[in-house]
């Protein structure tokens, strides 16, 4: 299985509506899909809101979006945190 992933610097705190936009992109795009802080090496799903809470993923730090499936499109995941 081909794995996709991309690394970026986190333009906001993903807190409040932040995870809960990025949250329901996941689960309306099919896909599973991974996040993690690579600071700390936690990760956790995306179709779970709580658990991406649990990151605490703050503006700045290194985070790492990934999925195995083929119809994911991550680019548009991102696009979420910057609007």
């Amino acid at each position: 299985m081909k794995q996709k992933s991309i690394v970026l610097e986190a333009p906001c705190d993903i807190y409040n509506s932040r995870a809960r936009d990025l949250h329901y992109a996941i689960q309306e795009s099919g896909g599973e899909v991974f996040i993690e802080k690579l600071s700390s090496h936690k990760s956790c799903r995306g179709t779970h809101l709580l658990p991406i809470l649990s990151l605490g993923i703050e503006k700045g730090d290194q985070i790492r979006l990934s999925t195995s499936d083929g119809h994911t499109n991550l680019p548009d995941l991102v696009r979420v945190l910057y609007q």
